[in-house]
Parts: structure tokens; C-alpha cells; sequence
């Protein structure tokens, strides 16, 4: 059988990754169902879900910057995201005719993806601590 939690679990995936999902499908419509694909729309739908994303993953990690100690790799990734999107945003013709804005912008996002992955891994073992300490 499923605990509480686990019930309140399911019905909170529900309440909010079906308008998630279908907010998902009305872009992909829009994007896949014109002749020609709007750079400007699909570049300001993306800017507002990753610039909603990052506030709500920032406040989760505030919430839990005392409980979780692993919690600052994600907040480091999150405002590190953050400044590296101006690179993307602020387009600029190349230095030396190679490093141009998405070049740099790619570049910086490297060393962010190995720290969230560090991040991922500290969050599982605490979570499987976490749940290993309330089973027994």
C-alpha cells in the first residue's frame, strides 16, 4: 500500500504537471504547425519557463539552505545559470572573429553541469538517508 505522503505526492503531480504538460503542447503546437518557426516567440517562451524555473528552484533552495547542506551547489548552478543567460540574451559579434555570445555562453554552462550533477548525487544519498532513517 501507499503511505500519505505518497498519496498527496500523487495528486500534487497531477494539480501541477498536467498544466505544465499541456502549456508544453500548446507551444510545440504553435512552433510545429506554422510554415515558418517564430525565433522571437520560441526565444521569449523559453526565456519566461527558465527564468519561472529558476525562481522557483531559488526559493526551494532557500527554504532548504539550513536543512540541506548540499543545497548551495544548486543555488551556485541557479544564479551561475542566471548570468550566463545574459551571454545567450546579450548577442555580440565574435572577439577575434571565434568567441561570440552563444560560444561563451555554452562555455560557461560546463562547468555548472558538473556541479549540478554533484548536486543531484549529495541530494539522492541524503534523501535515501533521510528515508532509510524514518523506515527504521
Amino acid at each position: 500500500g501507499r503511505d500519505q505522503y505518497g498519496k498527496i505526492k500523487n495528486k500534487l503531480n497531477y494539480k501541477y504537471g498536467l498544466p505544465i504538460l499541456l502549456l508544453f503542447l500548446y507551444h510545440a503546437y504553435n512552433l510545429g504547425f506554422y510554415k515558418k518557426i517564430d525565433y522571437g516567440y520560441n526565444m521569449r517562451f523559453n526565456v519566461l519557463i527558465g527564468v519561472t524555473h529558476h525562481c522557483l528552484l531559488l526559493g526551494w533552495g532557500l527554504w532548504n539552505w539550513n536543512y540541506r547542506p548540499h543545497v548551495k551547489k544548486a543555488v551556485t548552478v541557479i544564479v551561475g545559470s542566471t548570468l550566463a543567460l545574459l551571454l545567450e540574451l546579450g548577442d555580440f559579434p565574435p572577439y577575434y572573429g571565434v568567441f561570440d555570445a552563444h560560444a561563451l555562453w555554452h562555455a560557461a554552462t560546463v562547468p555548472l553541469t558538473m556541479l549540478w550533477w554533484s548536486f543531484i548525487v549529495d541530494d539522492c544519498v541524503f534523501e535515501t538517508n533521510y528515508y532509510k532513517r524514518k523506515v527504521i
